[in-house]
């Protein structure tokens, strides 16, 4: 876990925000204006990992893994906008329904990890 602790330190830098060590299996972190919901999950190798989801006010949502290497992969997560051409008829409802569809496809992925 050292390597995961260091690499979600290196994300959060710039916040001075870090895992407690030891990292419990799921935790809540509300620090400087994020508030990071995380779980610890065995990866495709069984190897352990972090997953989770930040939001701050002043950015998007984020949804990142970090692999056991201290590698992180970043996840789809939320979209709260859209864009489309507005000289293109049917443009602005077709991107609202991919931003739809991707947002209940990730809600759902969450829910079953336990990060909503």
């Amino acid at each position: 876990m050292d390597k995961i602790r260091e690499s979600f330190a290196a994300y959060f830098e710039n916040f001075g925000i870090q895992l407690p060590d030891p990292v419990p299996a799921r935790g809540y972190i509300l620090e400087q204006d994020w508030s990071i919901t995380y779980v610890v999950l065995p990866d495709e190798q069984g190897q352990p990992s972090l997953e989770f989801v930040a939001e701050n006010r002043f950015t998007n949502p984020r949804h990142i893994r970090i692999l056991s290497s201290g590698e992180t992969i970043p996840l789809d997560a939320i979209r709260d906008s859209f864009t489309y051409d507005p000289d293109v008829p049917g443009d602005r409802e077709a991107a609202e329904a991919r931003m739809i569809a991707n947002n209940e496809a990730v809600m759902a992925d969450l829910e079953e990890k336990g990060l909503m």
